[in-house]
């Protein structure tokens, strides 16, 4: 009786070093758990060879995404308008500053009777006219206004192009940090079940109760719908950033961890809020909306009081011919004139008035936008900074957690098998390591988005910039286990 206990007990000290060590390589299993006869090799001690001519399939490369959003329909939108804007610009100050000439020809026939004698006179003419304008302040200054509208608009298509990368690359990093999480919680998954399988030998030599094996079983259960949810997650994730690529991705398998936790891709705080204004595109739209305002006050005061002056020239030839009791007269007719044509305005009845106040008014409301964006920049930028600086000191806090989190599980699970710690708290111990890890990855990921919010803050979310964040992801693509 008495070699029996020790047998059993040195089983069950084998099988808990296997549980630990994570020697039974089985994720995602959902068949139902049965007892598997021990097998101790050197082989189960080793990574596995990976098959040769069948590499692993490499993930979508974040930064080729980043350029397939250029051409998304929102980016081309505002691209258009910016384009149009421009287009605008370029009208008017042609109308105000370059010469213009018209042609005209008209053919006419004019029947009279006079004293009952019929009168037929057939005309044609022929002519050019030059405007060349002199002095058109109002208008030169409206130009003005649709040349600050046309910097306006082309800086909020960039925006638009960061907006449209910021929402793409937090996707992104959305459907790594669930990829990251799905390992994670598949190797805990494979520890429950070497659990199991342990239990199961420990109920069979005797030394074990149902209690433990409910126990490790409704972790497990809670594991196994957790990964359901985290599929989900994933799957969500991986629609968003095709929605905004506008192809099909390979989400990376996770993080990559031979990397330094913490990438930094931004420059310092001091130097990103001396970069924010002048390079955020949303900030200096609303510049060019202040300028443009301004501008378009200057035209309304402009055409409340100053003259319009042109120089006319006229090149013309008319030909006409009088029919009139038998006769035919005919007459040829060459004109030439130059002169100055000068247009002011005296009496508007208020309306010049009424415009010039409509353009203080807008004046006002843009200079509030920009201060108001400036304010909300600046509050955000702060707040990216100080989320990454979190993160990073969080991934260091988890990390030593993790190491005191090992070190907890080696000493319960040797109280264990002495039988001074129950198998509760060996699962707990199991657990605390699960939670460090997971809790570490998405410090990790919350600090990359905190980067990728301020990269986008500085107008700097660009392929070649966000290189070294690249270098935390993992290289090859997530993929499904096999049932």
């Amino acid at each position: 009786m008495f070699e029996r206990l020790l047998h059993a007990l040195a089983v069950s000290s084998c099988l808990g070093v296997v549980a630990v060590l994570g020697l039974t390589p089985v994720t995602g299993r959902t068949t139902p758990l049965a007892p598997e006869p021990l097998r101790l090799s050197l082989s189960l001690s080793l990574p596995a060879e990976p098959v040769s001519g069948a590499p692993e399939q490499a993930a979508t490369d974040w930064r080729e995404l980043l350029e397939a959003a250029h051409r998304t329909a929102a980016n081309r939108r505002e691209q258009a308008a910016a384009d149009g804007a421009e287009a605008s610009h370029e009208q008017a100050r042609i109308a105000a500053w370059r010469p213009r000439v018209d042609a005209r020809a008209s053919s006419t026939l004019s029947r009279q009777r006079y004293n009952d004698q019929p009168l037929r006179t057939p005309a044609s003419a022929l002519g050019l006219t030059l405007t060349q304008p002199l002095w058109r302040a109002a208008e030169r200054a409206h130009a003005d206004s649709l040349q600050a509208q046309a910097q306006q608009a082309a800086r909020l298509a960039r925006a638009q192009q960061q907006q449209t990368a910021l929402a793409l690359s937090l996707a992104w990093l959305d459907a790594v940090e669930a990829a990251e999480a799905l390992r994670l919680n598949d190797k805990h998954i494979t520890a429950l079940e070497a659990h199991w399988h342990a239990g199961e030998r420990r109920v069979q030599a005797g030394v074990g109760t149902l209690v433990e094996q409910l126990e490790t079983r409704s972790l497990l259960e809670q594991a196994r719908a957790m990964r359901q949810s985290l599929q989900l997650r994933l799957s969500s994730a991986r629609l968003s950033v095709e929605r905004l690529a506008g192809q099909p991705v390979q989400v990376p398998a996770g993080l990559r961890p031979a990397m330094p936790l913490n990438v930094v891709a931004v420059p310092p705080a001091n130097e990103g809020l001396a970069q924010l204004l002048a390079r955020n595109a949303t900030h200096q739209a609303h510049e060019h909306a202040l300028e443009a305002a301004r501008s378009a006050l200057v035209s309304r005061q402009a055409e409340r009081w100053q003259p319009t002056v042109d120089v006319v020239a006229e090149v013309s030839r008319a030909r006409q011919s009088q029919q009139f009791d038998g006769v035919n007269e005919r007459q040829d007719i060459h004109t030439r004139a130059m002169g100055v044509q000068v247009n002011w305005p005296l009496f508007t009845s208020g309306y010049q008035q009424a415009r010039t106040r409509e353009a203080l008014a807008q004046l006002e409301q843009a200079e509030a936008h920009r201060d108001q964006t400036r304010d909300e920049l600046t509050h955000d930028l702060l707040d990216a900074y100080e989320t990454l600086h979190t993160s990073q000191r969080m991934v260091a806090s988890h990390r030593e957690l993790e190491a005191t989190a090992r070190r907890t599980l080696d000493a319960v699970h040797k109280a264990y098998l002495a039988g001074l710690r129950t198998h509760q708290e060996l699962l707990g111990a199991q657990q605390r390591i699960h939670d460090s890890l997971a809790q570490q990855a998405s410090s990790r990921i919350q600090a990359l988005k905190a980067q990728v919010r301020i990269l986008s803050l500085l107008d700097r979310l660009t392929p070649e910039d966000i290189t070294p964040l690249t270098t935390a992801l993992a290289p090859e693509r997530h993929t499904e286990p096999s049932p």
